[in-house]
């Protein structure tokens, strides 16, 4: 493997661990006040607060997990029933 590959997959493996410090250092300065801050989205009715846009981009972001682990573990364990016998296709 190349240098650059290497270096360039050091980087990928740090953008969830840097991704993460950066929310929770913008999280630490949210306040009550920001959270019932009415956002400029007009094509919504209600027009969402600052809370449920974070509350639905956490519900999103737990479903994108959830599905990787799924996929994850099809790959890993080798289908729906690893334990099963594989059936010929005829």
């Amino acid at each position: 493997m190349r240098e650059s590959q290497r270096h360039g997959q050091n980087v990928v493996a740090r953008l969830p661990r840097r991704r993460l410090r950066a929310n929770k250092d913008y999280l630490s300065t949210v306040t009550n006040a920001d959270l019932n801050r009415v956002l400029n989205e007009p094509q919504y009715s209600p027009v969402p607060t600052l809370s449920v846009r974070l509350a639905s981009v956490i519900n999103c972001n737990t479903r994108h997990a959830s599905q990787i682990e799924y996929l994850r573990g099809l790959v890993k364990y080798g289908g729906w029933f690893p334990g099963a016998e594989k059936r010929s296709g005829g």
